[in-house]
């Protein structure tokens, strides 16, 4: 996903991503994209580039599966 439909959304988002990542904050306003939550992963969580990617990738899909079923 390249744009988030609101902010509320990315919010909610980056509150899920703190759940599985606990050192990614809900609260950090410097992180504005799926690939700054990926840069985040790779410079404090040890994973690689492409791991950090594939790791952004499938919390977006799972995130969207939940707004889906929310719906």
């Amino acid at each position: 996903m390249d744009q988030w439909p609101t902010q509320n959304k990315w919010r909610q988002f980056l509150e899920d991503a703190h759940v599985r990542w606990h050192f990614l904050d809900a609260d950090d306003h410097s992180i504005k994209s799926p690939n700054d939550v990926a840069v985040r992963l790779s410079e404090h969580g040890g994973l690689s580039d492409s791991r950090s990617q594939r790791e952004v990738h499938e919390m977006i899909e799972l995130f969207e599966e939940k707004i889906r079923r929310a719906a």
